[in-house]
C-alpha cells in the first residue's frame, strides 16, 4: 500500500482553509486516494471534516466522493434551495432516510430507484408536479411526505409501495381523489387536506389499518357510510368542508380519540356518537347545530368539547356526566341558561360562554362554583 500520509496532511490543510476552491481540490484528492486504496487510504477524521455541514455533504455526493458517505443511513438536504437532486443519489444504496424538504425541486431523477433500503423520504414544500415511476421501486418505503407541492395525480405503479404506512399530500392540486391510494393496505396515516376533489369514495374503507385521516379543507359534501369500516382510526379531521350530514356509521369508529368537523354545514350530530367511548377531543365549531344529543353523555373520556359559533339554544343536562371534561367552549351561540348539572364537571379548567345571552345572576353563579376557571 502506498504511503498516503502526505496526502492526508495536504487534504486536511486544504479543508481547514474553508475556501471553496481548496475544498474542491481536497475532494478531488480524496476521491483519487479512496478509489486507489478501496476507501481505506483516508482517515475517518477527514471524512468527518467534509461532511460536517449539509453543504459539504452535498458536494461530496456531487463530486463522487462516495466513500465519505458510505456510513450514512440518513441524509438531510432540507432548506438548501436545491433545484435538482444529483443523479449520484442513486449510488447511496444504504440510505434509510432522506430529507429534501423546503427546496425548489421540480422533478426527481430516475436514479432514485437505487435507494432500495429507503424507509423515509421527505419532499415537503417543493415544486413537484409529477412523480417518476422510479419512486415506486422503493419497495421498503414506509413514510412519504409530499405536502405543499403541485401534484395532481399519482402514477398507477404507486400501488407497488406496499410497505407505505404514512402518506402526506396536504396542499397539492388533486382534482380527484387519487384512487391508487386505496390499494396501499398498510397505510396508517393519510393526509389529503387542501386539495380540490369534492368526493370521498367508498373505497376509502379499504384502508383498514388507517389511524390518522386528515381531509381538512377539501370541498367534500358527503361522507360515505363505508367510513365506519375504518375501525382502527384514532384521528379524523374533516374541518373546512361542505358537509351537511354525518352518517350514523361514524359511531362505529370506536377507537377514535380526536375528531374535528369544524366549519361545515352540520345541523345535527348522529346519536350514534355515543359509541365513541375513547374520544378525548371533539370539535364542532362553526356549524349550524341547534341541539346536541343527550347521548354525548356516554363519552366518558372526553377532555375537550368545542361547540363555538353554532345555533345552540340549550344544552342537554346529561352533559354533566362528562366527568373528565377539562375544556368546554360554547362561544357565540344562543344560550340563555346553563343546566345546573354542569357544576358536576369538577375537572373543568376552561369554560367559554362569551357571545351568549346568559343572565348576569347565572354568570355569577358559574364564577362562584368555578372560581378557578378561565
Amino acid at each position: 500500500m502506498k504511503n498516503t500520509e502526505s496526502y492526508t496532511q495536504k487534504i486536511k490543510q486544504l479543508i481547514e482553509t474553508e475556501e471553496s476552491p481548496n475544498l474542491e481540490l481536497a475532494l478531488q484528492l480524496m476521491k483519487a486516494v479512496s478509489e486507489d486504496e478501496n476507501g481505506e487510504g483516508i482517515s475517518p477524521e477527514l471524512y468527518e471534516m467534509v461532511t460536517d455541514t449539509k453543504e459539504k455533504t452535498l458536494l461530496c455526493l456531487q463530486r463522487g466522493v462516495y466513500a465519505a458517505l458510505r456510513h450514512f443511513d440518513s441524509l438531510n438536504f432540507s432548506e438548501m434551495q436545491l433545484t435538482n437532486l444529483p443523479d449520484e443519489i442513486g449510488k447511496l444504496t444504504h440510505l434509510k432516510q432522506l430529507y429534501l424538504g423546503h427546496n425548489q425541486l421540480k422533478q426527481l431523477p430516475r436514479e432514485i430507484a437505487g435507494l432500495s433500503f429507503l424507509k423515509a423520504l421527505d419532499l415537503n414544500v417543493n415544486q413537484l408536479t409529477t412523480l417518476p415511476s422510479a419512486i415506486t421501486q422503493l419497495s421498503q418505503l414506509e413514510q412519504l411526505l409530499l405536502n405543499y407541492n403541485q401534484l395532481s395525480n399519482l402514477p398507477d405503479e404507486f400501488k407497488r409501495l406496499r410497505n407505505l404506512k404514512t402518506l402526506q399530500l396536504f396542499r397539492n392540486q388533486f382534482k380527484e381523489f387519487p384512487m391508487v391510494v386505496s390499494e396501499l393496505s398498510k397505510l396508517e396515516v393519510l393526509w389529503l387536506g387542501a386539495n380540490e376533489f369534492n368526493t370521498l369514495p367508498a373505497e376509502i374503507s379499504l384502508l383498514q389499518q388507517l389511524k390518522d385521516l386528515s381531509l381538512y379543507n377539501v370541498p367534500i359534501k358527503n361522507v360515505p357510510q363505508q367510513i365506519g369500516r375504518l375501525s382502527n382510526l384514532r384521528e379524523l379531521s374533516l374541518k373546512y368542508n361542505q358537509i351537511h350530514i354525518l352518517p350514523s356509521e361514524i359511531g362505529s369508529l370506536w377507537r377514535l380519540k380526536y375528531l374535528e368537523i369544524d366549519h361545515n354545514h352540520l345541523q345535527q350530530v348522529p346519536d350514534t356518537i355515543e359509541n365513541l367511548r375513547n374520544l378525548e377531543h371533539l370539535s364542532l365549531r362553526n356549524n349550524q347545530l341547534e341541539r346536541i344529543p343527550k347521548e354525548i353523555s356516554q363519552l366518558n373520556n372526553l377532555r375537550s368539547l368545542f361547540l363555538d359559533n353554532n345555533q345552540l339554544k340549550e344544552l342537554p343536562k346529561e352533559i354533566g356526566k362528562l366527568t373528565n371534561l377539562e375544556t368546554l367552549s360554547l362561544e357565540n351561540n344562543q344560550l340563555t341558561k346553563i343546566p345546573s348539572e354542569v357544576f358536576a364537571l369538577k375537572k373543568l379548567k376552561t369554560f367559554n360562554l362569551r357571545g351568549n345571552h346568559i343572565l348576569l345572576k347565572d354568570i355569577r353563579e358559574i364564577h362562584r362554583k368555578f372560581p378557578h376557571l378561565y
